[in-house]
């Protein structure tokens, strides 16, 4: 493999890592202002496996006033530039103390 090629392969990884991170930080920022716009408090938030192409899914924990939580997944469809708006799927029945 030439030194050009694999130039090129450490220069496309750092592109992909940049902006993996800069989908992700969006993606929370936008679950926190959902969270706050419907009277809850994001506690936690991580990404999951099952992403596609086009879409990215997270879990998070949110927290009311009274201190219960709830868990759910978060699913934003992106495109190279913006992502959309959350669609939010809550699991029931799971124990997070």
């Amino acid at each position: 493999m030439s030194v050009e090629a694999v130039g090129f392969i450490v220069v496309f990884a750092l592109f992909f890592i940049a902006y993996s991170r800069k989908i992700y930080v969006k993606s929370k920022r936008r679950t926190g202002k959902w969270a706050v716009e419907n009277g809850w408090k994001l506690e936690s938030f991580r990404q999951t496996l099952g992403g596609g192409r086009s879409y990215n899914h997270y879990r998070f924990v949110v927290s009311d006033k009274q201190g219960t939580k709830k868990t759910g997944v978060v699913k934003f469809v992106s495109s190279p530039i913006n992502i959309g708006e959350p669609e939010i799927d809550w699991i029931e029945n799971i124990d997070i103390r």
